[in-house]
């Protein structure tokens, strides 16, 4: 009967041990916003990270909201309204202090053609498309555990994307073909594209296509990823500044167009 009980004890206790040596799985990543505390044992691709998002306030003026459809006025008193407006935003990169650059982690495939050949790469799927009608973006997943000090973008695309064969890209992203930020009369892509009635006394509307210039912007920041919570830039862009020195009555479309490229860069401010 003894010899029974201790067998039995015996079996107890290797059940018991075997139990307290049971790994709970889970992300091990402290950069991730699940990180599991209590977990011993790495998950498969269970990680999540902090998104950033974009926040986006449509200004005329310091104090005079911009809308679409509504009548403003410039400094030439050319009364005009903006029936449409999208352009693009991109190449989001955070610096921390000793210099070391990040950019999301979310990629796209693209093909480019190069000296006659066709390559296939991934690059940073960040291209922003802003109208005036959605105020928050999403730009994307940073795995970081640094506190970010300064911050970058290009206003527009790059020339890095110049390459891309847009027949390639199988979605209906601002680098596929037909998309609405490629001026097929000049056969090259644009920063963006607005349509505008220049004459308010006019039904007549025009659509500008803004050369891509691949304006690069930064601004200061005070980011820390090391929370592993999501996190918000906030841009303001003043459109008075995009129509300054412009004479929408007397000049061309071409010539708005490239002035108003030229005027885009002292109208937004991110931080």
């Amino acid at each position: 009967m003894l010899r029974n009980n201790s067998l039995l004890i015996g079996i107890l206790v290797i059940a018991l041990f075997s139990a307290c040596n049971i790994k709970e799985e889970g992300c091990l990543d402290i950069r991730a916003t699940n990180f599991a505390f209590d977990a011993d044992k790495p998950c498969a691709d269970c990680c999540t990270y902090p998104r950033l998002y974009l926040r986006v306030s449509h200004t005329w003026n310091d104090t005079t909201p911009f809308r679409q459809n509504q009548v403003y006025i410039t400094e030439q008193s050319d009364t005009f309204r903006i029936i449409r407006l999208d352009f693009l935003l991109s190449e989001f990169e955070l610096t921390d202090g000793s210099g070391l650059v990040r950019r999301i982690g979310e990629t796209q495939e693209i093909f480019c053609e190069e000296g006659g050949s066709t390559e296939r790469t991934d690059i940073p799927d960040d291209i922003i498309v802003i109208n005036l009608t959605n105020l928050t973006y999403e730009i994307g997943t940073f795995a970081s555990d640094t506190l970010f000090q300064e911050g970058s973008c290009i206003i527009g695309l790059s020339a890095d994307y110049d390459c891309a064969i847009p027949d390639s890209i199988d979605n209906n992203g601002p680098l596929a073909a037909g998309s609405i930020f490629y001026d097929e009369v000049l056969s090259r892509r644009v920063l963006g594209r607005m349509i505008i009635q220049k004459d308010t006394s006019s039904i007549e509307q025009d659509t500008l296509f803004l050369p891509n210039a691949g304006f690069e912007m930064e601004y200061p920041l005070n980011r820390d990823f090391r929370t592993g919570r999501p996190d918000t830039l906030f841009c303001t862009i003043a459109y008075q500044e995009w129509f300054e020195q412009i004479e929408l009555r007397n000049q061309s479309n071409e010539t708005i167009s490239q002035q108003m490229t030229n005027n885009i860069p002292g109208g937004i401010i991110i931080r």
